[in-house]
C-alpha cells in the first residue's frame, strides 16, 4: 500500500494511531528504488545488452509513467519511519525473487 502514498510518515503514524495498545502491523512492500538504480545495460540485476534498443524503449515509457511515491523509499526508511512513529519491534523478512 506505501508504493501509493506520498506521506509515509503520516501513514505509519495513522496506523499507529488506530492500533490497539500492542497491535501489530504487517505490511508486503516491494523495494521499487532498486529497479531506479539498475546500472545501464541491465534492469534488476539481468543483463540487457542483447536488447538494449527494446528495453530504451521500456525506460523511457518507465520514467514518464512511474509515479514517484514508488520510488522514493527503500527497507531503510520503513525501518525508520515505523520507529518515529512509535513501533516498538520493527522486524523485517527479505524475500529476493
Amino acid at each position: 500500500m506505501l508504493i501509493y502514498v506520498e506521506d509515509k510518515r503520516q501513514a505509519f503514524a495513522e496506523a499507529f494511531r488506530v492500533l490497539k495498545p500492542g497491535g501489530r502491523l504487517s505490511l508486503f512492500e516491494p523495494i521499487n528504488a532498486f529497479a531506479g538504480s539498475s546500472p545501464p545495460g541491465t534492469f534488476c540485476g539481468h543483463d540487457l545488452s542483447e536488447i538494449e534498443d527494446l528495453a530504451a524503449k521500456v525506460r523511457e515509457v518507465w520514467q514518464e509513467q512511474t509515479v514517484r511515491s514508488m520510488l522514493d523509499f527503500d527497507e531503510r526508511d520503513l525501518f525508520e519511519i515505523a520507529a518515529e512513529s512509535g513501533f516498538a519491534t520493527v522486524q523485517l523478512t527479505l524475500d529476493w525473487r
